[in-house]
């Protein structure tokens, strides 16, 4: 959800909002408002680590 820092004194979904407030908005954003959501981090790919061989137990010759 994108969240905004009020800048200047607005009326925002039916309320009045002051400077320094911060709103959740999803309509297109004016010039009274600043994005504080962080953006969501960049997933690295991971690689998986190599199969791990099992050990099989040697026959013994009879």
């Amino acid at each position: 959800m994108p969240r905004y820092r009020v800048l200047t004194r607005s009326y925002i979904a039916g309320d009045i909002r002051e400077p320094e407030e911060i709103v959740t908005y999803h309509g297109k954003p004016g010039s009274n408002l600043e994005l504080v959501t962080p953006q969501a981090p960049r997933r690295r790919k991971v690689e998986a680590p190599p199969p791990v061989e099992e050990e099989k137990p040697e026959e013994s010759s009879e």
